[in-house]
């Protein structure tokens, strides 16, 4: 069973390393820390190679930069989510739309004490990409990564998400302020796969 946070865990601001970042992001979902902080290591972005390089090495939301390289509206699936106070913490997977192609994995916390009732209740009917939301909303927004990741083929984190990519992929860890709040905390891994995929309903 996934633990449960017993304290309020640490804000991205508070954590001195990537590692102990991507452990309080995954609190509410993991049981064996230990797998978690093994599961990448830290890389400069200008040593990340393409096409990770164009999709995460930028200040925009991820959403906008997949549907660019992928031609396509994003679909959600929130394959988990927890609840507490108001701190919102979901594991999410992207896909084309018309499509079973996972091209993002990805974990967000949110902090509703920063948003209005009307963009929470839109996040938690769990339907549309974060992204799309705030702007829609015309929320402020300030897109700021921290740290890029290299995870190895068939990292467990993301097979625990039902993604399974038989290649090293690579992601980010950041902050998405809006109106200048630190009200989203996000980790962001891109599958890297090329444009062409077959029809979900061909």
């Amino acid at each position: 069973m996934p633990l449960m946070p017993t304290t309020r865990p640490k804000t991205l601001e508070e954590c001195t390393a990537p590692q102990e970042a991507l452990i309080e992001l995954c609190l509410p979902f993991v049981a064996d820390r230990s797998q978690v902080r093994t599961a990448c290591t830290e890389v400069p972005p200008n040593e990340m190679p393409e096409p990770f390089h164009w999709l995460l090495v930028h200040r925009n939301h991820m959403t906008k930069v997949l549907e660019a390289q992928y031609g396509r509206p994003m679909e959600l699936d929130v394959v988990k989510h927890h609840l507490e106070d108001d701190l919102y913490t979901r594991k999410i997977i992207l896909r084309p739309q018309g499509t079973d192609v996972i091209v993002e994995v990805g974990i967000v916390r949110l902090n509703f004490r920063f948003m209005t009732k009307e963009v929470r209740d839109e996040i938690l009917k769990r339907e549309t990409p974060l992204g799309a939301i705030l702007i829609r909303h015309k929320v402020l927004r300030k897109v700021q990564p921290r740290w890029y990741l290299k995870f190895p083929a068939n990292a467990p984190l993301l097979a625990a998400a039902g993604a399974i990519f038989p290649h090293t992929t690579y992601g980010r860890i950041g902050t998405i302020y809006c109106n200048h709040e630190p009200a989203i905390e996000v980790l962001e891994i891109v599958s890297g796969l090329e444009k062409t995929f077959d029809e979900r309903h061909a």
